[in-house]
Formats: C-alpha cells, structure tokens, sequence
C-alpha cells in the first residue's frame, strides 16, 4: 500500500505541474471517470487563484504505451484498494497507517522526497516542488507552447515561467505530453513499483 501510495502521489504531481497543495485538495466527491481518464475539479481557493481565475480541471489520462507510468491504472487500483480504508473520508490521498487519514502537504512533500531519493536524486538540492519546474521545463525545452504550459498549470504570466520555473498537436494534455516525450526511464529496479 505504502509503494502505491508513493507512486500514485508522485505522478499525480509530476503529471499536473501542480504543486503539493493542489494534489492533497483532490476529492473522490469532485471525480469524474471517463473511458480513458480522470478528471478532478479543484474547489478549494490556491495559491494560484486570484479574482476572475481558477485552476482549470486536472485531467490524468491513460497511458498505454508503459502501463508502469500509467496514471490512470495505478489511481483505480489505489481507488479501488482504499475504498474500504477510507470510511467518510473524501480526499482522494489518504495515509496508509491507520487511521488513514487525509495526508497533509507535508506527508505529501515526504512521499515526493522518497521516490526523488530511491531515483538517487539529491533531495538536500531537489524538493517535492521540483517536480513543478521539471515537467514544466521539459515541456519548454521540447518547443511545446509556453502559453500551453502557463495554462495547464495556473500561473499568472510567462514572467512567473521564466523567473521561477524554467530552468534549464491536437489536443494538449500536460501529463501525457510529458510522458510521450520524456526519455523512458527502467522502472523495474525502483523501491516505488508497483505492478497493476
């Protein structure tokens, strides 16, 4: 349960550009599951959110060409294994010690740490919000619309983008575009896998 608590959690964060706050706001009562994807509506006030705009809804779709980096698969197995754990509680991330309790964005910056760590990432230098500037960087470097990118993941201007976080098709999806273009990388010897 720890492993796919792990592995779920870094994905989510990684394939949003969102950070910690927004992935422990996702609620099973604001989800909707379509044939190839979720979709969760954010109604919590962000960081991000100021007058005339809110976070667009975070869309996790499937991902058929490496189930183990498939979004999709591993939250209905974690959806359906906590199901039973979970009793009124609505956040979609939950402890996986009792009393399984909605995690706080600090449980969720741990977890982030322990999977940047078993990828022998330095975490004194990269933090859980290192994810945000990754998938976002990744996407810059390999041409794909800033514009894009600044929608996908709330910030104000292309300022924010550059200042902060850039460092060096049809329809956009952020998550699987990240995916589709990332070198893919041996998740067989990783601490954090999980099997579907």
């Amino acid at each position: 349960m720890k492993e796919l608590s792990v592995k779920v959690a870094f994905l989510l964060c990684l394939l949003s550009g969102q950070s910690c706050q927004t992935i422990v706001f996702l609620d099973i009562r604001e989800m909707n599951l379509l044939e190839d994807r979720y979709i969760f509506h954010v109604k919590k006030k962000l960081k991000e959110s100021r007058a005339g705009y809110h976070i667009k809804p975070l869309e996790f779709m499937k991902y058929s060409t490496d189930e183990k980096l498939c979004v999709f698969t591993h939250l209905q197995e974690y959806i359906k294994r906590t199901e039973n754990i979970r009793l009124s509680n609505t956040k979609l991330l939950i402890s996986f010690i009792k009393p399984h309790g909605p995690i706080s964005t600090d449980t969720l910056a741990r977890w982030i740490k322990l999977v940047l760590a078993s990828a022998g990432i330095d975490t004194k230098r990269f933090t859980a919000h290192s994810t945000r500037a990754a998938s976002s960087s990744h996407l810059a470097q390999r041409n794909f619309s800033i514009t894009d990118i600044i929608d996908a993941v709330g910030w104000k201007s292309e300022h924010t983008f550059q200042k902060f976080y850039n460092r060096s098709q049809d329809s956009f999806n952020f998550g699987n575009s990240i995916l589709e273009t990332a070198d893919i990388i041996n998740t067989s010897n990783s601490s954090c896998n999980f099997d579907a």
